[in-house]
């Protein structure tokens, strides 16, 4: 990883062999970096555009890539230009950036200015397919583009009825992305049946599809089990409502004499009938037996 003219860049590549008079061509590959940025006081700027892989081809017929880069923010970061899981510029060429992983959590803020890219690419090819982003804070930018999958996770702090992206411009989703897991920190307080829950806020619009074929795992802690429905893709919101509560499989259980099973979460301890391995959406019966405090 270096810095270049306030740029932080974990891979560069460059291709210039290749003519456009003959076939032989160069490959500019930025692949496999990892870009850490983390910061324990609020006034630590990272002024330029960060990037996990960037690669530049020219001639036309050279070809540019910068895949499985990951970049992860966290802390008290401040971030004032754009982050690009990865980077291709090969005009008239091809040009990937796929499989790419960008991470934000802790107390990273933006500028209303800042762009998240997955992918980004000027020339022929792929700048979106298995980029990840993974949301454990909300996050307020300009926009966010080429991501195939994302993550929500909820932390304690967060307040109600605020989405975990906000964008004061446009939202791209693309054509059948994956929403792959929601999850809400164990001490935030349970949600209810039918209760709505606010993933994306794009004053510019939403554009883009969803996958409806697989479910959204949705946990609350280490117990607690959403099932998610009628997640919609809306003018300006990306928005899923919680259909039945359930336990996770995975919860540790203590069984009493009369077969009651307890599930106990990080504050509170919710009960269900008769074993854990029966227990179906919308038969927990959310009773409060105790609050550790």
């Amino acid at each position: 990883m270096f810095a270049a003219g306030g740029d932080v860049i974990g891979g560069y590549a460059e291709a210039t062999a290749g003519t456009a008079n003959n076939t032989r061509t160069a490959t500019a590959t930025a692949s496999d970096n990892n870009v850490n940025i983390s910061s324990t006081i609020a006034t630590a700027d990272i002024t330029g555009n960060i990037f996990g892989g960037h690669a530049i081809a020219t001639n036309g017929i050279n070809e540019a890539a910068a895949s499985d880069n990951e970049v992860n923010i966290s802390g008290m970061t401040r971030i004032t230009g754009d982050i690009f899981g990865g980077c291709t510029i090969a005009t008239g060429g091809i040009a990937n950036a796929i499989d790419n992983l960008v991470t934000i959590s802790g107390q990273a803020t933006f500028r209303p200015t800042t762009g998240l890219y997955g992918g980004y690419i000027d020339g022929t090819g792929d700048d979106r397919t298995g980029n990840t982003l993974k949301l454990y804070t909300p996050v307020a930018v300009q926009t966010a583009q080429n991501f195939e999958n994302w993550y929500f996770f909820q932390p304690d702090n967060m307040p109600e009825n605020t989405a975990m992206l906000t964008a004061t411009g446009a939202v791209g989703l693309g054509n059948d992305t994956h929403i792959k897991r929601v999850g809400i920190s164990g001490h935030r307080p349970l949600f209810d049946e039918d209760q709505e829950i606010l993933l994306i806020d794009a004053a510019g619009g939403i554009t883009g599809t969803l996958n409806t074929t697989e479910p959204i795992p949705a946990w609350h802690g280490a117990t607690i089990l959403y099932d998610l429905t009628g997640t919609t893709v809306g003018l300006n919101t990306l928005t899923t409502k919680i259909d039945k509560v359930g336990v996770r499989p995975e919860a540790k259980t203590l069984t009493t004499a009369k077969g009651m099973s307890i599930a106990s979460s990080s504050n509170s301890c919710f009960c269900a009938s008769p074993t854990v391995d029966n227990v179906t959406f919308g038969t927990v019966a959310r009773i409060l037996l105790f609050s550790a405090k």
